[in-house]
C-alpha cells in the first residue's frame, strides 16, 4: 500500500513539475514575442 501511495504522490508532483515547466516556457515565448514587436 505504501508504495502505491508514494507512487501516486510522486506522479502528482511530476505533473505539477511539468505544468510549471510548461508555464515557464509559455512566459518565455510571450516575452520573446513582446521583445520582437518592440
Amino acid at each position: 500500500m505504501r508504495r502505491a501511495i508514494s507512487f501516486l504522490s510522486a506522479d502528482k508532483l511530476s505533473d505539477l513539475f511539468l505544468q510549471i515547466i510548461w508555464l515557464n516556457s509559455q512566459k518565455k515565448q510571450l516575452l520573446c514575442l513582446i521583445k520582437s514587436k518592440f
